[in-house]
C-alpha cells in the first residue's frame, strides 16, 4: 500500500477505477484538482483499490482534511484491512480533520440526504410552494455567471463559509469539469433571470452542487421548483438525486420535504503532532479570535 501524486495518464486511470467502482463525484480528480489545495491517493499494491487523501500544510505538518464542496472521501475497489489503512493514514499524517463515507475509522457521525424518485413524497408545504411557483419559467442551460453571481450576493452574506478563499472553487469546478455532465435549471419571470440550481451527473447520480435565487423569489416557492425539476429529471433518467445534504436542520428539513432521506457518513479527527505545533495553533486561534 502505497501513496501516489498522480500525473495526468494516471488521473484517467484513476478516474476509470472510481466509475468501473462506482465511487461517487467526489473521487474523480477533476472535482478534486478543483478544490483540495494537494491531493494523492491511497492505493493498494496491485492498483485495485484505493482512496483519496486531499490534504494541507500547516507549519510543516501535513494535515488531512476535506476540502470545501467536497463531502468526504471513500475506498473504491478491492476492499483492504482498514486497520492496516487507517495505521498508514496516521503514520503519514500526523494531524486529520476529514470525512469518510462509512463509519469504518469511527468519528463523529454526520448525515447527507438522498432521494430515490420513485419514492417521492411532496409534503404539503412543498406542494403549495410548487404551485406559487407558477408565474416561473424553468429552462435548461448552463450559464455559471449568474448563478455564481447570484450565489455570491445571495449566500455569501449569510454562510460563513462561501467567501472569498472558497468561491473560487466553485467556479473552478464550473470551467474545469465536462460540460455534458454539468445541468443548470434557471427560473426566469417576464424573461428576467430570477435564480438556478447547479448539477452534475455520474453514471448513478444526479448531484446537487449549488443553487440561489433572491429572498422574494424563494417566497414565492422559487427554490422549489428548480429542485423539482431535478426530481423530475432524475426520475427520467433512473438516478438518485443527492441533495448534497446538511447538518444544517433547515437545509435538511427542506430536503426531506421531497422524501428524501438521511444517509450517514462519518467526521475522523486526530492530532499527534508535536507539542510545540500544537502550542502555536493554539495561540494562532487566539490572535484571530482577538482581531
Amino acid at each position: 500500500m502505497k501513496f501516489v501524486q498522480l500525473k495526468l495518464d494516471e488521473k484517467k486511470n484513476w478516474d476509470e477505477l472510481v466509475e468501473l467502482n462506482h465511487g461517487s463525484l467526489f473521487s474523480l480528480s477533476t472535482f478534486l484538482d478543483s478544490t483540495a489545495e494537494n491531493w494523492c491517493v491511497l492505493i493498494n499494491d496491485k492498483g485495485t483499490g484505493g482512496m483519496v487523501c486531499a490534504f494541507t500544510k500547516r507549519l510543516g505538518v501535513e494535515i488531512l482534511y476535506t476540502p470545501f464542496f467536497i463531502r468526504y472521501s471513500e475506498w473504491v475497489g478491492e476492499k483492504p484491512d482498514f486497520e492496516v489503512v487507517k495505521s498508514v493514514l496516521k503514520k503519514r499524517f500526523k494531524v486529520a480533520d476529514f470525512n469518510f463515507k462509512s463509519h469504518i475509522f469511527g468519528g463523529k457521525n454526520r448525515v447527507h440526504q438522498e432521494l430515490n424518485p420513485t419514492e417521492m413524497h411532496l409534503s404539503d408545504l412543498a406542494k403549495r410552494s410548487l404551485k406559487k411557483a407558477n408565474t416561473f419559467q424553468v429552462f435548461q442551460e448552463f450559464i455559471p455567471e449568474k448563478l455564481l453571481a447570484c450565489i455570491q450576493t445571495e449566500l455569501g452574506k449569510k454562510v460563513p463559509t462561501l467567501n472569498q478563499k472558497t468561491l473560487p472553487l466553485l467556479e473552478k469546478v464550473a470551467q474545469n469539469f465536462q460540460d455534458s455532465r454539468q445541468i443548470q435549471f434557471n427560473l426566469y419571470e417576464d424573461e428576467e433571470w430570477k435564480g438556478g440550481a447547479w448539477f452534475i451527473e455520474n453514471e448513478r447520480k444526479l448531484y446537487y452542487i449549488k443553487g440561489a435565487c433572491e429572498k422574494s423569489v424563494k417566497e414565492k416557492g422559487g427554490m422549489y421548483l428548480l429542485i423539482f425539476q431535478a426530481v423530475l429529471l432524475a426520475q427520467e433518467k433512473g438516478k438518485i438525486l443527492d441533495f448534497g445534504g446538511s447538518n444544517v436542520a433547515t437545509v435538511r428539513e427542506f430536503n426531506i420535504k421531497f422524501g428524501a432521506k438521511d444517509k450517514s457518513y462519518s467526521n475522523v479527527i486526530w492530532n499527534y503532532a508535536p507539542f510545540w505545533w500544537k502550542f502555536f495553533q493554539r495561540l494562532n486561534k487566539i490572535l484571530k479570535k482577538n482581531e
